[in-house]
């Protein structure tokens, strides 16, 4: 009997200061959702990785120092997040969390970086701010040209929405851990993979009145209507209708519907086929393909 299944593990840095406790929560959250909903299938499983949990005491060197030993130099991905101050001040950096990401990022290591747009209370430390607005005019080098990309979030909701899009695309679909993953592997295997991956994305072509229809059923979270009436074939999905146009135009619809019927990307809700609803494979097609 064969038990789990071999997967790649990432460790995951949160560096932040000490005000946006609630986004960090809202990251382990989302990285406990990554791996229930994409670790089998995608053979990943992320690691939450934090100074409060993964520190040790130690001597020898600044406390930052020993932090970026013992844990920011093991991480694969760093997650930071910044709301109204920078932190506190060490010997290398503006504050420790800056100091982890310079780290990170000059060790040619991906990084996520947020930044709050909330309203700022009117007692807040003004002298933070103004360095938190600094170190973000810092990431941008020359104009057009930047260290690090970063976001704006304005509330923990809209935080989170787009941290689970943005750890999706970056862990699964960007290139840096693509390549990362077959750097390891022999030449044989290399060859596989490529094959393997060249399959899936041929698998995964369908046809454009089928995109058309899955993205309207993806973009609204709504079901696809498939009726015949004396006026001909009613296909609908959510409050746009694609037929009747024409004999040709309709056949193309309905065949549509077969085909993502038979790529797992939609699912009959009755006997007559008349109501469909997107499956967990047709909403990963939607995240993979139409998440701005």
């Amino acid at each position: 009997m064969e038990y789990g299944f071999i997967a790649r593990a990432l460790q995951v840095m949160i560096a932040s200061p000490g005000d946006v406790d609630q986004k960090r929560q809202s990251v382990r959250e989302e990285i406990v959702n990554f791996n229930g909903m994409h670790s089998e299938k995608e053979k990943i499983v992320l690691l939450p990785v934090d100074w409060e949990t993964h520190s040790y005491p130690e001597t020898g060197a600044d406390a930052q120092t020993i932090l970026n030993k013992q844990i920011v130099s093991k991480c694969d991905l760093l997650v930071g997040i910044f709301g109204t101050k920078v932190g506190t001040k060490t010997e290398n950096a503006l504050s420790g969390t800056i100091e982890e990401i310079n780290e990170h990022i000059n060790a040619g290591k991906p990084a996520m970086i947020y930044f709050s747009t909330e309203l700022v209370p009117r007692n807040i430390d003004q002298d933070q701010l103004k360095k938190l607005e600094n170190f973000k005019k810092e990431l941008q080098l020359n104009k057009g040209e930047f260290k690090a990309l970063y976001k704006d979030f304005n509330s923990t909701d809209d935080f989170r929405n787009k941290f689970r899009n943005d750890l999706y695309r970056m862990v699964v679909l960007s290139e840096y851990f693509n390549e990362s993953k077959i750097s390891n592997l022999s030449e044989k295997e290399i060859i596989e993979e490529l094959k393997s991956n060249k399959g899936e994305k041929e698998e995964k072509e369908i046809s454009e009145e089928a995109k058309e229809l899955i993205a309207e059923a993806y973009r609204t979270d709504s079901e696809i209507h498939n009726f015949s009436t004396k006026e001909g074939q009613i296909i609908q999905a959510g409050e746009k209708g694609f037929t009747p146009v024409n004999p040709r135009n309709d056949a193309y619809y309905v065949e549509a519907i077969n085909e993502l019927e038979s790529k797992g990307y939609i699912r009959s809700l009755n006997s007559k086929r008349q109501v469909f609803k997107l499956t967990r494979e047709g909403y990963k097609y939607g995240d993979e393909n139409f998440v701005n």
